[in-house]
């Protein structure tokens, strides 16, 4: 039986129920499936639809598991068709949902002022989440706005002690050079991730701040300890490696720096 076939043989709310079954299992490309073949393809007037109370659950579960797949162009079209003001009023946890898809989607677009605005409204629809002081301290990060970007990423480490959040304070102590804060959440970092995810990323920093920090002593400690770590498919960290080995210490923070916000940046992309 065809995938089409087997939708149609589905009543509305059969549909709906599975819809939300799938998200609830985080399955978005399920949720997605079942959207375009019950919703699109098979011609449902929307706009009766819309007085039933399961729509806006419905369109907002769309929308993100669009942006969760990266499909942020997709997730607009939706969003933008939603009634904000009467989600706000009716549709509170709805709403919550989607305020952080706007963030997201305008976050991947690099459009950092539209970023921080729908960070402010994380920060107001639920003040006590580290994570909406992380947004609103990466979106000041992204605008140059350092001093508001360090107290709002210090606000979230220390409600929340997540890796992401000391990436990007060193990122930000690096941009601003303050080298030895930038080297104190590098060595804070460690002590919670060794031997754990972002080992080797805290580590290969490091090589570049005690550079510019000429602390040659613990730059040789941290290139054994790195050897231990590196990725054997990724030749490309070894480069700035076998350069302080030789004692070459040109070029390497630069090369070590910019491959470090490579490795930060979130890797998915416009998929459409």
């Amino acid at each position: 039986m065809s995938k089409t076939k087997k939708f149609q043989k589905m009543n509305f709310l059969d549909a709906v129920n599975k819809l939300i079954k799938y998200y609830n299992e985080r399955e978005f490309s399920k949720v997605i499936g079942l959207y375009e073949n019950i919703f699109k393809k098979l011609g449902i007037d929307e706009d009766k639809l819309m007085t039933r109370d399961v729509l806006p659950e419905v369109y907002t579960y769309v929308a993100n598991s669009y942006v969760e797949l990266g499909y942020y162009n997709r997730a607009l079209q939706i969003l933008n068709s939603l009634n904000l003001k009467y989600m706000e009023e009716e549709y509170e946890d709805l709403f919550y949902i989607i305020v952080a898809c706007f963030h997201q989607i305008y976050m991947y677009k690099n459009n950092f002022e539209k970023e921080l605005e729908y960070a402010e409204k994380l920060i107001e629809l639920n003040p006590k989440s580290s994570d909406n002081y992380f947004c609103r301290g990466f979106a000041y990060l992204n605008l140059k706005k350092y001093e508001a970007a360090e107290k709002d990423l210090l606000y979230a480490l220390k409600r929340k002690d997540s890796l992401e959040v000391y990436l990007n304070l060193i990122d930000l102590y690096m941009t601003t050079h303050r080298f030895k804060e930038a080297l104190k959440y590098i060595n804070k970092g460690y002590r919670k991730y060794k031997r754990r995810p972002g080992e080797f990323l805290l580590l290969y920093v490091k090589i570049a701040v005690l550079i510019k920090l000429k602390d040659y002593t613990n730059l040789s400690k941290t290139l054994e300890d790195i050897y231990s770590v590196v990725p054997d498919n990724k030749p490309e960290y070894k480069i700035a490696l076998l350069r302080i080995e030789g004692k070459d210490y040109s070029e390497v923070y630069d090369i070590v720096y910019n491959q470090f916000l490579k490795l930060i940046e979130d890797p998915r992309k416009e998929s459409s």
